[in-house]
């Protein structure tokens, strides 16, 4: 029995001891652990002032370029991702949602197809504006709708050209300084083409027929007319539609029409000719007639309507590979138009989505390759150019085509 009792009682004493040993180690774990604390408090502070030195080094190293190159290089290339990802532009998810319309010229030619291209880029990137691509019989039809109609002037975006607006030409009645450009989105030219090898110069024009576009049309009709004017020569004159000129060219009824071209390329080294010529492409020899430099600019200022870049003389091949000789063209900015009462929260959205997605034109057609960041400056009539789009590329650094003298007539009254 006693056996079994103390058997009982030793555990319990030994309890007891291992308590007190307990109590003794943890006294010790609690000695340790604050000798332990007090090493960790004066090696941090060591190591700050170790981390600070090492900091000031580094500055010291970088101001004087001794930093490890790979290092600064890996911060250059930071900085240049940085920079390529984009002004960190978004459309506004809370904005209260708007529509508009993008007037175009007919369906086929390429500034239909970049309105539907524009349209496409503004209902995929903006969370709140909506666009509708639209036919139109012309830019000056388009300027005179808007101005007509209050709901358009607040919901239209469109190929137009101001010059004519403000000179009043028919169909305006009177002069209008009410459009605002918004964004230059191509270049189109202006030349005489003829199937006639023995054709070479204005002067060999003098008594033939030779067609023009549709009245009323300055570029196209007003200028070549003076043109021939100033030089003396007399040709023939039918008015006819893009379309009617080139069948009419193909059967022998004009000895020339006036062409037009469209660059393919930012720098305006490629160009490509209208849709509506491709059989007269194929089935002929063609051979272009340039224009006069001197004359043209007479004949601009004559009629005070000098839309930009005005002349531009192309190296052979560059308007057309087949033509081995230089051509002098007229050539004048494409420009989308809104009126001066066009929401300044909607002219944003547009040239943001512009600015941020331009490269994307080139999927719709190779002329799209024009609509650049650098291009969206480039303007027909830059006294009419929107505030809100002037300051939006002051920001961006983007060149607008200002005149050194602007004409008085086309600053807004």
């Amino acid at each position: 029995m006693k056996k079994s009792v103390l058997l009982c009682a030793g555990p319990r004493k030994n309890d007891e001891i291992s308590s007190k040993k307990g109590e003794v180690l943890m006294k010790r774990k609690k000695l340790v652990a604050l000798l332990m604390a007090a090493a960790m408090a004066v090696s941090m502070l060591g190591g700050c002032g170790a981390d600070d030195g090492k900091s000031e080094d580094a500055s010291n190293a970088a101001e004087t370029g001794d930093a490890e190159p790979d290092k600064e290089e890996a911060k250059d290339d930071a900085g240049e991702e940085s920079a390529d990802s984009g002004s960190g532009w978004k459309s506004d998810p809370d904005h209260e949602p708007y529509e508009i319309e993008i007037y175009t010229n007919a369906q086929g030619g390429a500034t239909y197809v970049l309105g539907v291209a524009f349209a496409d880029l503004i209902n995929k990137y903006s969370s709140w504006l909506k666009a509708t691509a639209m036919e139109s019989p012309g830019p000056d039809q388009t300027a005179s709708m808007v101005l007509a109609d209050d709901n358009y002037k607040e919901h239209v975006m469109g190929y137009m050209i101001g010059v004519d607006a403000i000179l009043g030409e028919d169909p305006f009645t009177e002069p209008n300084y009410d459009l605002r450009c918004l964004i230059g989105y191509g270049l189109v030219s202006n030349v005489f083409l003829t199937l006639d090898e023995n054709i070479k110069t204005l002067q060999d024009l003098d008594g033939k027929t030779v067609a023009l576009r549709t009245k009323p049309n300055v570029p196209a009709v007003d200028i070549p007319t003076k043109m021939f004017e100033v030089l003396g020569i007399e040709p023939k004159y039918e008015y006819l539609s893009f379309a009617d000129s080139a069948t009419a060219l193909a059967d022998g009824k004009v000895d020339a029409i006036l062409s037009g071209g469209m660059a393919l390329n930012a720098e305006a080294t490629e160009w490509t000719q209208m849709a509506a010529l491709a059989e007269v492409y194929a089935r002929n020899d063609v051979y272009y007639v340039s224009l006069d430099e001197k004359a043209l600019f007479e004949a601009k200022d004559a009629l005070n309507h000098s839309l930009l870049p005005g002349v531009m003389t192309l190296e052979p091949g560059q308007y057309d590979s087949k033509f081995n000789d230089e051509v002098t063209i007229m050539a004048d900015y494409l420009c989308w138009y809104v009126h001066k009462d066009f929401p300044e929260d909607v002219q944003e959205e547009l040239l943001n989505i512009y600015y941020e997605h331009c490269d994307e034109f080139a999927e719709y057609k190779d002329e799209g390759r024009y609509c650049t960041k650098d291009n969206m400056g480039k303007i027909d009539t830059p006294e009419l150019i929107s505030d809100v789009a002037k300051k939006f590329y002051e920001e961006k650094g983007i060149e607008v085509n200002y005149r050194e003298t602007p004409y008085e007539t086309y600053v807004p009254k």
